[in-house]
C-alpha cells in the first residue's frame, strides 16, 4: 500500500480557505493565482 503524498504549503493553503467557505474564484484572487491552478490544487488535495 502506497503512503499519502503530502499537501505542499500552497494546497494547504487552498484547503484552509475551502474550508473557510471560499469559492474557487475567490481563492483565485485572494491567493494570486488562477482558477486553473485552483483547480489542480483541489484535484491533488482529492487524491485525483
Amino acid at each position: 500500500m502506497t503512503q499519502p503524498q503530502k499537501l505542499t504549503e500552497r494546497e494547504e493553503e487552498v484547503l484552509e480557505l475551502i474550508a473557510q467557505g471560499y469559492r474557487d474564484k475567490e481563492i483565485a484572487m485572494h491567493l494570486s493565482i488562477s482558477i486553473c491552478t485552483v483547480h489542480n490544487h483541489v484535484q491533488h488535495i482529492c487524491g485525483v
